[in-house]
């Protein structure tokens, strides 16, 4: 598995000379690998952990001695389970740096620090592409969550989208990039819901907070 601060490195050294597209094409390719490993990995070791957390606790308690059996079972497995969990939060960790490092310097330079997802749901395709859209369009990543099918597999901007977006209320959505700053998140789906059941002020106070932002 390649290595993804030097590959963030060797992107920061390669784009203060400039790269042609093929090569960026190559590169962007290498790092989305890169990353999904990682987090692949992380993902992986903190549900084993989170697995075998639960096993133990869930344990139906009967006496003193099913209880000394637990705490014995938990006294074994600690060393083993904490070097674990410090390796999965390193992973986590570098990811997530190295995802800030990538959108800094491939997307900012270009004037693209949002990124926006919405979908064709009648809920809210209309007020996204009337209110929203006009107020970051000139500097947004527009993804359609409707066309998902058709999403490149290896892509960057997806990979950025499912991490910042999560798997909750990750549409409608925009986030708000800035350089070495933590990345600012809109999730409009509880507004939607709302503005369902007739009460318009949640989304115009999120739309007010986005245009406060920009």
């Amino acid at each position: 598995m390649p290595s993804c601060p030097v590959v963030a490195c060797s992107l920061l050294a390669r784009g203060s000379v400039g790269w042609k597209e093929d090569t960026r094409t190559e590169w962007n390719l290498s790092v989305i690998a890169c990353l999904r490993q990682l987090r692949e990995f992380a993902r992986s070791t903190l549900y084993d952990l989170t697995h075998q957390c639960r096993v133990l606790m869930t344990r139906q308690k009967r006496g003193f001695w099913p209880r000394l059996g637990n705490a014995l079972l938990v006294i074994i497995f600690l060393p083993f389970v904490l070097p674990l969990a410090l390796i999965a939060l390193v992973l986590w960790i570098a990811h997530r740096i190295v995802l800030y490092m990538l959108i800094w310097l491939l997307w900012l330079p270009k004037g693209k620090h949002i990124l926006l997802v919405y979908s064709d749901s009648p809920m809210w395709h209309d007020y996204m592409i009337a209110q929203v859209l006009p107020l970051v369009e000139e500097h947004a990543i527009v993804l359609n969550w409707s066309e998902r099918s058709q999403w490149p597999r290896w892509s960057f901007r997806i990979h950025v989208f499912r991490w910042f977006g999560g798997d909750r209320e990750f549409n409608p959505l925009v986030v708000l990039f800035r350089p070495f700053r933590r990345a600012k998140v809109f999730r409009f789906w509880s507004a939607f819901k709302d503005w369902k059941r007739g009460h318009r002020e949640p989304v115009e106070r999120l739309r007010q907070e986005l245009l406060s932002a920009l």
